[in-house]
């Protein structure tokens, strides 16, 4: 693997890493009926794709469009197409924007508002915003070659 070639794999490897370290970190706290609730990445994984679309939460669904590209970028290489590229960094780009505006979690006893975010909220966006820029970078730069 030569020098220029490295971040084709390095870059996804680091942030699917970093994706699946926040779905075992905490991420929001609510205010449940008699008590504080804390919810990991795992359950708002859940939560976000069964029940998201009910709540215009749409920011759960970033998840697997943010493997699809990652994965796929890597394995194509210089093969991937511009668009699917762009495309994947404008849609999860649309996901952090959609989870900035996250106030309430559904459960059984009705939607809980969110009191704190934690660190897998942070890590998590944080994952989003430099795979956005990731995939509209390495677009670019096959655009330019």
């Amino acid at each position: 693997m030569t020098a220029s070639r490295w971040p084709r794999y390095t870059v996804p490897a680091v942030l699917i890493a970093g994706w699946t370290l926040a779905l075992f970190l905490p991420v929001a706290t609510t205010d449940h009926v008699n008590e504080d609730q804390t919810f990991a990445g795992w359950m708002v994984l859940f939560l976000g794709t069964f029940l998201g679309w009910m709540t215009f939460q749409f920011a759960a669904y970033a998840n697997p469009v943010f493997l699809f590209a990652l994965i796929y970028g890597a394995w194509r290489g210089e093969a991937a197409r511009r668009r699917t590229l762009q495309i994947s960094a404008v849609l999860l780009a649309l996901a952090v924007v959609s989870a900035l505006a996250w106030r309430n979690i559904p459960d059984d006893s009705g939607m809980n508002s969110i009191v704190a975010f934690h660190s897998g909220y942070y890590l998590w966006l944080g994952v989003m915003v430099c795979a956005a820029g990731w995939l509209w970078f390495s677009a670019s730069r096959k655009a330019a070659d």
